[in-house]
């Protein structure tokens, strides 16, 4: 290999350090991004986690230990909602009834 050769090479891999550090660079901005992206998100979630506590911060014990209990969350001011979870819990208990017996396949 002659010292022309040689030095094209150096000048070669020279040229690919540099695009290397540049997406080095790249890449620690764009994860930079993501922690920042992901932290807002924690907090949007714990925001919505609070909002929906705030919202349904009222509930109902239903039922007794020994027959199935069950505890619907809900505002208590918007009734229909609250209906239609009992109405669920209700079907769910009454399904969980079944199966503890070995009966019921859905």
């Amino acid at each position: 290999m002659n010292l022309e050769a040689i030095y094209q090479l150096g000048q070669r891999v020279q040229k690919l350090e540099e695009r290397m550090d540049g997406m080095a660079d790249s890449v620690r901005h764009t994860l930079r991004e993501v922690v920042k992206t992901e932290e807002a998100l924690k907090e949007t979630n714990r925001t919505v986690r609070q909002e929906i506590m705030n919202k349904e911060a009222d509930s109902l014990t239903i039922g007794t230990p020994t027959n199935g209990q069950f505890k619907v969350y809900g505002d208590l001011s918007d009734t229909e909602a609250v209906k239609k979870k009992i109405d669920n819990a209700l079907a769910c208990l009454d399904h969980a009834e079944k199966k503890s017996r070995g009966g019921g396949n859905g």
